[in-house]
């Protein structure tokens, strides 16, 4: 073999061991991170002797320090029920129905369908029982199903729910809503779409799954980041309202949150009174109080 080769050879396998002990040190994240993406896999493997061979193990905390982003963006939903779960009612001649929507929701269409075997002189709904009816039908057809589908409505829902006093609760606010018939009719069904980014369900669900994960670890670890939409609507979210969603869902042995009746003990740190949009939410275990920490 040619005394170049030779040579190159030994270049090579100088500057490769130069490279493992400079990355494998205790060097900043970003030399860490290229070393547990490159030369760990030679470094652990065979081919070294053990007494220079790296440790299984040295690469496979690394995603501990690394927070996965969630985003939150708007979604589109359909709400097809009453406040109080049903999907239809029963207006004898005047009445009131509940609508129910996500305090974040922004309306985009509705439409409401009923049935009567009477013969109507006209069907009116006003919403937020304000006096004003929205939309009025003059004579709708009897025995067969018939639509309401107005714009004026759909603003109007947009407009009471933005004027709702928040936080509604359980991040759900109600608005009335007075159907006039003059005679007995039946609300068939509804279809109201919205937009909505759900952003509070999001953090409970990164809250669980961070639980989850840290099974009581000593060690700190980074959950999550919910990067929120620029779109999205902002959300009252205190420690009171979070409980108050806990509770809701069960969660509050799983997720407690005492100083604020949710459950016994303190897991979760909620150290926020408002979520904007184009902020972020870190979701973190603190291995040194066993607590979940939302900011």
């Amino acid at each position: 073999m040619a005394i170049d080769t030779i040579f190159i050879m030994v270049v090579s396998i100088i500057g490769i061991f130069f490279l493992l002990f400079l990355f494998s040190g205790k060097f900043p994240a970003v030399g860490k991170d290229l070393y547990c993406n490159t030369f760990f896999h030679l470094a652990s493997s065979n081919f070294f002797p053990e007494p220079i061979r790296q440790s299984q193990d040295y690469c496979t905390s690394k995603d501990k320090d690394r927070a996965t982003i969630f985003q939150a963006n708007p979604r589109i939903f359909t709400r097809s029920t009453l406040a109080d779960g049903s999907t239809t009612a029963r207006i004898s001649g005047s009445g009131v129905i509940i609508l129910s929507m996500p305090e974040d929701a922004r309306i985009m269409s509705s439409n409401f369908t009923f049935f009567t075997k009477q013969n109507l002189t006209s069907l009116s709904l006003d919403v937020g029982n304000d006096g004003t009816s929205e939309s009025t039908i003059l004579a709708p057809p009897a025995n067969e199903r018939f639509a309401v589908i107005s714009q004026q409505v759909t603003d109007e829902i947009y407009r009471q729910l933005n004027n709702s006093a928040k936080p509604c609760l359980l991040g759900e606010c109600q608005i009335p809503m007075t159907i006039n018939a003059g005679d007995n009719v039946t609300l068939a069904g509804m279809e109201i779409e919205y937009f909505s980014c759900g952003i509070i369900n999001t953090a409970i669900a990164q809250m669980k799954l961070c639980n989850e994960r840290s099974i009581d670890s000593a060690e700190n670890i980074i959950c999550g980041e919910i990067a929120v939409s620029s779109q999205c609507q902002p959300a009252v979210a205190d420690s009171a309202e979070i409980a108050k969603r806990l509770m809701k869902e069960n969660l509050c042995e799983e997720l407690p949150m005492e100083s604020s009746g949710c459950g016994a003990g303190e897991k979760v740190i909620w150290d926020l009174a408002q979520i904007n949009p184009a902020n972020n939410i870190l979701i973190e275990y603190r291995g040194s109080t066993k607590q979940i920490a939302v900011s």
